[in-house]
């Protein structure tokens, strides 16, 4: 016969499943403490030189101000340069054309930007 403390914890552990198994149902989702638009949340990568990321790539030319902020080393002031240039000069054909921009994004930080931006 089971003993009442081994009783217990199977109990806790079948509550705490019961509870993983409706949140991930719920469709709700928490990205390492961030508030991300809809467009940037998908599922984790599946290739190994990018499972560490929790983002689909974003196409900086069909997103808002709000998504390129998102992005690391992109605040507002980079965000609203890049907006600019596609208003400008049409939708970027190339990652690399942010440096064609006004105030030019560093080619290190392009280079970190990398995986997690696309151009479609």
């Amino acid at each position: 016969m089971p003993t009442p403390i081994s009783l217990i914890l199977f109990w806790a552990f079948v509550a705490a499943l019961c509870t993983l198994t409706a949140w991930l149902l719920s469709g709700r989702s928490y990205h390492n403490g961030w508030n991300l638009p809809s467009e940037a949340v998908s599922e984790a990568p599946k290739s190994p030189e990018t499972a560490h990321l929790f983002l689909r790539p974003i196409d900086i030319n069909h997103v808002s101000m709000e998504g390129l902020k998102v992005l690391p080393g992109i605040g507002r002031t980079r965000a609203e340069k890049m907006l600019q240039y596609r208003e400008n000069r049409g939708p970027f054909l190339h990652k690399d054309e942010l440096l064609n921009l006004d105030n030019p994004i560093p080619p290190g930080l392009i280079n970190n930007l990398w995986p997690y931006i696309t151009v479609k």
